[in-house]
């Protein structure tokens, strides 16, 4: 329920007009974007790796020789594709690790962008219950005019951006630079999301099947 609202919340925030005549409108759109970020924080913390969004997700009906194929059934969903994102698995200790790329294109307009977040998805299986965790680590911004053809490549840090660097002053700043990762945040939630969604609808089916 936490990350529909936090997905709503996130609409609000990109289709409102912001229209408010007694604050500037880069405040109004920063006190949105701090909502959001309030609700993000719940999901994620900050290591040395990078950021770490993760859940636990509870299967009571479902051992842990049937949640392991489930979780790797359930990767390979989420991603088209669990060849190319699974790295490791064993099954003894109940470990997955991958790989993974959350992609934006911007084709309209003057310049074309191509954005991407690579990064690493751990999955821990137990006894009717596992933890999905996704680590954000680096952010790859690719640009280049329409019209005049120059190019501009990049590769950042997501800490390097807000909510996770200090130091950055105006409203205006902060929620551009929220704006430029959000799409990182935005699709590790949803992947966990999906994540509940499969292993849920599984354990049901087990519980029904008496």
């Amino acid at each position: 329920m936490k990350i529909v609202f936090l997905l709503f919340a996130t609409l609000i925030l990109f289709n409102n007009n912001f229209a408010n005549t007694k604050k500037k409108k880069w405040d109004v759109k920063l006190e949105k974007t701090d909502s959001v970020c309030s609700i993000y924080k719940q999901f994620y913390k900050e290591t040395e790796e990078g950021v770490v969004f993760s859940t636990v997700i509870q299967a009571p009906n479902l051992n842990k020789n049937e949640l392991f194929p489930k979780c790797i059934e359930t990767l390979a969903l989420a991603y088209k594709d669990s060849k190319e994102v699974i790295q490791t698995k064993n099954e003894d200790n109940g470990t997955i690790l991958g790989k993974g790329t959350f992609i934006r294109e911007s084709k309209g307009g003057i310049i074309y962008v191509y954005k991407k977040c690579e990064h690493v998805i751990k999955i821990e299986v137990k006894e009717e219950r596992c933890r999905v965790s996704i680590i954000l680590n680096e952010y790859y911004e690719f640009a280049q005019g329409s019209k005049s053809g120059l190019k501009s490549e990049n590769t950042f840090s997501i800490k390097q951006f807000y909510p996770f660097k200090t130091g950055i002053e105006s409203a205006k700043d902060k929620v551009q630079s929220f704006l430029a990762i959000n799409f990182c945040m935005e699709d590790a939630l949803g992947v966990l999301k999906y994540f509940e969604h499969q292993i849920n609808k599984q354990s049901n089916q087990e519980e029904d099947d008496w």
